[in-house]
């Protein structure tokens, strides 16, 4: 007899951009539909980018707006002066009755979460109508006593990496973490196309012997942009054919970060080694012409620029942050560096690209592990296998 479809209703973040969290969602949820896996009912409390994409693949979708506390809670989570905190728990309880009318409505088997902190605004929800929950854990960094409030209201936990699944436990005080370790993956359809190489010099305007190092990274603190401008900065000093591009928007509306980077290069003397290109759309164009990719994160739980990286074959220079060893391991199809040492990080470039033969090595290996790890068809299977034990043991425990 088949095994009757479940139906699932997931939790989208307060805020709509497509960042990289919000992307593996919606190419779990795409191929899920697509595959009849699951029923799925789609729910924000953002009208959005992913919204819209939800949408427009035909998904269920409920709009479940949030107060104006718990939008800059979901944001800022530590943010809160005391005197916020009566009015947040009432809007807290607020949409947690609202997602729960929704569960009772869709018979939902279980509730997912895509990130811890919507997560903490769904448990009680999920709670009162006894919905098994998964959350999605995709960040490197601590929230003091939340995450063990957090841990303790989700049914089961969905880790993007070993390291970051590992440092929660330690945080919390707990020896073997509930949950499964389960990568993100990326889509790359042009991943096996020919090298961009030659149309990249010609649009930058670069020579024939230039080594093009790419950085692909939103202008957010986190990213570190300073440490790769002092990182540039010494490995031009010592191989001048470097160039570099520098693609991602800025997190803020008025550009502000971008200018901060902008003076930085300017004052390094570098405005004509490092090119900012914004957003772009192109983004395996422009790994398919470049010769290294480089991150300088300081907080980076499964950096999905490294996993597309690894996929195109690029070797990579990046700090050994969250799932980064994970993704590209140090001396396989990549060169590591502690979070913040510029002057490793400078090294490590200019060997990379002097070295044809390493370069050739790495990206080898680096494909390599893309197709053991780190394909949507992987990581569609593992989510929802874990999704359907979750299930049974909660039905089982009934």
């Amino acid at each position: 007899m088949k095994e009757p479809v479940h139906h699932i209703v997931a939790l989208g973040d307060v805020h709509g951009p497509l960042y990289g969290a919000q992307r593996s969602m919606l190419q779990l949820y795409e191929r899920w539909h697509q595959e009849q896996r699951f029923h799925i009912h789609f729910v924000t409390p953002n009208v959005g980018p992913l919204y819209d994409a939800f949408r427009d693949l035909g998904i269920d979708t409920t709009l479940v707006p949030v107060g104006r506390l718990l939008g800059s809670y979901n944001k800022r989570l530590l943010n809160l002066r005391p005197w916020d905190y009566p009015l947040l728990a009432r809007e807290m309880l607020m949409f947690a009755w609202r997602l729960s009318r929704i569960l009772i409505e869709k018979k939902a088997a279980l509730l997912h979460c895509n990130n811890d902190r919507v997560g903490l605004m769904a448990f009680s929800g999920a709670r009162w109508v006894r919905c098994p929950m998964v959350t999605h854990i995709r960040r490197d960094r601590g929230f003091g006593r939340l995450d063990s409030i957090i841990y303790k209201g989700t049914t089961e936990i969905v880790w993007v990496s070993e390291r970051v699944r590992r440092e929660f436990a330690e945080r919390i005080g707990v020896d073997d973490p509930k949950g499964r370790v389960v990568y993100n993956a990326r889509s790359l359809p042009d991943a096996n196309k020919p090298s961009t190489r030659g149309e990249l010099l010609e649009e930058f305007g670069f020579s024939q012997d230039t080594w093009i190092g790419l950085v692909l990274a939103g202008f957010d603190p986190c990213k570190d942009h300073e440490t790769f401008v002092a990182a540039a900065d010494l490995a031009c000093a010592e191989e001048p054919r470097l160039r570099f591009l520098l693609a991602g928007a800025d997190t803020l509306p008025d550009q502000g970060r971008i200018r901060e980077i902008k003076a930085l290069v300017s004052e390094a003397g570098l405005n004509d080694r490092v090119q900012f290109l914004g957003h772009r759309e192109d983004v395996g164009r422009l790994l398919r012409g470049s010769d290294i990719l480089i991150s300088s994160s300081k907080q980076e739980a499964l950096g999905g620029a490294l996993i597309e990286a690894i996929g195109y074959g690029v070797p990579i220079v990046a700090t050994d942050t969250g799932g980064t060893a994970e993704i590209a391991p140090d001396g396989h199809c990549s060169l590591l560096v502690e979070r913040g040492d510029f002057k490793a990080m400078a090294k490590r470039i200019v060997a990379l690209v002097r070295n044809k033969t390493k370069r050739e090595e790495f990206s080898r290996n680096a494909r390599a592990r893309f197709a053991d790890l780190f394909t949507v068809e992987q990581c569609c299977e593992r989510t929802a296998a874990f999704f359907d034990e979750v299930i049974g043991a909660c039905r089982r425990r009934r």
